[in-house]
């Protein structure tokens, strides 16, 4: 049996979280990846996508999921090289994808 672990609005937070399950040795299984027809005729969250796992691997699960949330948190930073302010949750800089402490030549 499987259960759900993790929903946001985001897919590409959702991707990031599969990943880090998937990482760390927990099989996962995304839904409503592509889910846009039941925008409008019910509440949004409805089609937002999922992670699932099984029951064995919830509590795991949650805490990586947890742990990856808190992560995120925090000050951004000002990449070095084109001065794009970015999210402390990226190691690379968007723009230029320089890393925020190794500034390219």
């Amino acid at each position: 049996m499987s259960v759900l672990v993790y929903t946001h609005a985001n897919p590409m937070v959702v991707q990031y979280a599969s990943q880090l399950l998937q990482e760390n040795g927990i099989a996962c299984e995304l839904r409503n990846e592509f889910v846009t027809s039941v925008i409008g005729s019910g509440a949004a969250c409805d089609a937002w996508p999922e992670i699932w796992v099984a029951q064995d691997e919830e509590h795991k699960a949650k805490k990586l999921i947890e742990e990856m949330t808190l992560e995120s948190q925090g000050d951004p930073w000002k990449c070095e090289v084109c001065g794009e302010i970015n999210d402390k949750s990226f190691d690379f800089c968007w723009r230029c994808h320089s890393g925020d402490d190794d500034p390219l030549p």
